[in-house]
């Protein structure tokens, strides 16, 4: 048995050495330290601790600046907290950093969902239409960069130059670090919207409502319901 047990290790111990050379041979860059970095902060990332995954992934960058990958990643994470900005930017740097179009159509479906939700319309419909290009495969991708590309198509043809000046409310609605999906009743006397405790993706939500006072004046938010905010 133990005999069969050393052999079973061995043989587990070998698939795993070649799979990471799998792996390996896939990735823009042969720096060993850069690509256990990069195999790390993934680890922390699939468990939402994104600063950590971040700093990993940085670290893998100045090993090799030419690590594809892991600025695909970073982009990820860092669109994961809320940067669309920095998202972006980390994702025009590792599209530059390759010419084989089996890495750069990711760059391209991500550029390109990124900039619709940014409302950078024409931009997106670009790179959404070079993934198309290269996409040949995946239906899952293709079905889900057609529509994307339709709503940027739609917001294109639909797109009015209305000059608006929006007047941000009082500190008094103002009042969480985050909030959301404002719904004004009818009469314009209440204000529902949702809040969040933190602007991580596990900090919990909880609908509220801002009243008018006498004067015309939006209090407070509070709680609808105990019973619905449990």
């Amino acid at each position: 048995m133990a005999r069969k047990f050393i052999v079973i290790l061995c043989f587990l111990f070998a698939c795993t050495q070649f799979s990471s050379q799998l792996v390996a041979q896939t990735l823009c860059t042969k720096n060993k330290r850069a690509i256990e970095l990069y195999t790390e902060a993934d680890n922390f990332r699939v468990h939402g601790r994104y600063d950590e995954a971040a700093d990993m992934l940085r670290k893998a960058i100045e090993k090799d600046r030419r690590f594809c990958e892991a600025y695909y990643r970073l982009a990820l994470v860092i669109r994961a907290q809320r940067n669309f900005a920095g998202a972006k930017a980390q994702l025009e740097a590792g599209l530059a950093q390759t010419t084989d179009p089996k890495k750069q159509k990711i760059f391209y479906f991500e550029l390109g969902d990124l900039l619709l939700h940014s409302g950078d319309y024409k931009a997106s419909l670009d790179f959404l239409d070079k993934f198309l290009k290269l996409e040949t495969t995946n239906k899952v991708k293709i079905a889900d960069a057609l529509r994307a590309r339709a709503n940027c198509v739609y917001a294109l043809e639909h797109f009015l130059n209305i000059p608006i000046k929006p007047v941000p409310l009082s500190d008094t609605v103002n009042f969480f670090q985050m909030q959301y999906f404002p719904v004004l009743t009818a009469d314009e006397q209440q204000l529902f919207f949702t809040r969040r405790n933190g602007a991580a993706d596990r900090d919990t939500e909880d609908l509220v409502v801002s009243v008018k006072d006498s004067n015309g004046r939006f209090q407070k938010p509070a709680s609808i319901s105990p019973v619905i905010n449990t």
